[in-house]
């Protein structure tokens, strides 16, 4: 059970930054982000059996792999730009951290042009007739 030791990482981290905070804060900083880079290695390591399983959900639907590739190439963004803007957002950098989100969405938005290009051919080619 990956969720078990993903919270039980999570709640040591917060005692353990709660407590360098008082003392060391600079040290709370490099605790938290060890931890998130940890968690996050958990998650990775436990999505190859969602990927698979998505990928032959698409491969049965008869849908591009290439839209595949898109949504999860959208969602390592999400999730990268998420980590990102919450680690400046509790470094106390709030400001860097909307500009990483921005970054993050102007990202995906790129990334899904090729979805956005096929939708409006399909429209057209459906309202010609």
């Amino acid at each position: 059970m990956e969720i078990v030791k993903i919270v039980a990482i999570a709640i040591v981290c917060a005692l353990l930054c709660t407590v360098l905070k008082q003392y060391k804060p600079e040290y709370a900083i490099v605790v938290q982000l060890a931890a998130s880079v940890f968690i996050l290695l958990l998650v990775v390591s436990a999505m190859g059996d969602l990927i698979n399983a998505v990928r032959e959900l698409v491969n049965g639907s008869g849908i591009d792999t290439e839209y595949l590739t898109l949504l999860l190439k959208a969602l390592g963004v999400a999730v990268l730009t998420q980590l990102a803007a919450d680690a400046c957002r509790d470094s106390g950098e709030t400001a860097l951290s909307n500009k990483v989100e921005l970054a993050g969405k102007v990202t995906i938005l790129l990334l899904c042009l090729p979805l956005v290009k096929a939708m409006i051919q399909l429209s057209a080619g459906l309202i010609k007739g």
